[in-house]
């Protein structure tokens, strides 16, 4: 069966978005192999800044659903038993009252874990760029009865697209995300901006290793890795924490401004 090299292309977006791809395809169309150096919220943000790109990006994204195995990024009903969410948000330190805000939500398997643990008091916002997952958040947490839920439409790598509001948000949540996002430390600093004084960051990775989902182990973030970014990006007191059985994630403090005492 013969094989055709379809390209690679390098797109530049304002000088931030550098993205490139090779994809091999077989005489029907199929791919046997996807290389994709980037995630579906820098692939949406292309197809809107250059129109031209969209059969690629379409057949991009086709090759991407054909290797969820490699994405991590399963059927809902299989992606819901690799987490105990609940568990997880209580050992990362969200509480009852607090403002959540789940970057890159997917299904909201967390956003629904977030809600409940909030409370009334509380609230979510859970933010995705791709509108099924929005709208699917949306559907599971009415169903629920949750109400203080809202599910956004958004590119998390540009939180000012979110409508977030500055200072409004006790815990950030990024989930699975950060091993495929670029910019990684331009995206945990704009999160500061959301943040409250006292806020605080998780990150939430696979580890490295054997698991039954997740991305390559080669892209994987390290826990001193994942430690580094979040270092770098500013953020104080970044603290390891095992997520079983198939996570790890890294919390951090938000920048302490001046004059405010935690």
């Amino acid at each position: 069966m013969s094989e055709v090299a379809l390209r690679t292309m390098k797109l530049t977006e304002e000088g931030l978005l550098k993205d490139s791809f090779t994809a091999i395809s077989t005489s029907f169309g199929w791919f046997n192999t996807l290389e994709l150096n980037a995630n579906r919220h820098t692939l949406s943000r292309s197809r809107r800044k250059f129109p031209w790109t969209g059969g690629i990006i379409q057949l991009v994204e086709r090759g991407r659903d054909m290797r969820l195995k490699e994405s991590g990024m399963p059927e809902e009903s299989e992606w819901e038993r690799y987490f105990r969410p609940k568990k997880a948000l209580s050992m990362l330190g969200l509480k009852k009252g607090m403002v959540l805000a789940d970057l890159g939500c997917g299904y909201g398997t967390f956003t629904l874990a977030g809600a409940e643990i909030v409370g009334k008091m509380g609230f979510v916002y859970a933010v995705d760029i791709e509108r099924g997952m929005v709208e699917r958040v949306g559907e599971r947490a009415a169903k629920k009865g949750f109400r203080n839920v809202r599910a956004i439409r958004g590119d998390i790598t540009s939180l000012k697209s979110t409508e977030l509001p500055d200072g409004s948000v006790d815990f950030a949540l990024l989930a699975n995300v950060v091993h495929g996002t670029r910019g990684k430390i331009r995206l945990l600093k704009d999160v500061i901006r959301v943040l409250r004084p006292n806020g605080r960051i998780a990150i939430l990775n696979w580890k490295i290793g054997k698991t039954p989902r997740g991305p390559p182990v080669k892209i994987r973030p390290t826990t001193e890795g994942t430690v580094s970014y979040l270092v770098r990006a500013g953020y104080e007191d970044a603290k390891i924490t095992d997520i079983p059985p198939h996570h790890y994630a890294v919390v951090a403090l938000r920048p302490l401004a001046a004059g405010v005492k935690r």
